[in-house]
């Protein structure tokens, strides 16, 4: 059996609790006691320990760019998805005139119609459960 070797960066990012920033298919490769033995592993008996902390502000820099991105992704595709309906939801928003709970449904059929290009972002539950979002937008309407 042919053992397999990994780069340090990978293990690291295993100890720091910080193994989603790495793709899922790769994190599906490696074994669970391998993780688990990265995991168990005191980092701090090894020499230059206390130098970590850079590698951390480092990885925490890249978590808030990746974050980033994601939210700039969901925010064009939105904005695609109400440039396309708008022409078709905006008359059905100024004819519930008023009426919260029928703008409130149409929202919701925009964000539902929405998550097919979203579905990298966003899972269908979580892009429809945007409290927040849909309330923001009500004010606005």
């Amino acid at each position: 059996m042919i053992k397999n070797k990994y780069d340090t960066s990978v293990i690291f990012l295993y100890a720091i609790g910080k193994e989603n920033l790495l793709p899922t298919e790769f994190r599906k490769q490696i074994p669970y006691s391998t993780i688990s033995t990265w995991r168990k592993t005191n980092y701090s008996k090894y020499l230059g320990h206390e130098y970590r902390y850079h590698f951390d502000d480092a990885f925490k820099a890249y978590e808030v760019n990746a974050e980033n991105r994601q939210l700039r992704l969901l925010l064009f595709g939105l904005a695609r998805s109400w440039i396309t309906l708008s022409h078709i939801l905006m008359p059905l928003i100024k004819q519930a005139n008023g009426n919260k709970e029928l703008q409130l449904k149409v929202l919701t059929g925009l964000l539902h119609l929405s998550c097919k290009p979203l579905r990298p972002q966003v899972p269908i539950p979580a892009a429809i459960n945007l409290q927040p979002w849909k309330m923001k937008l009500l004010k606005v309407i």
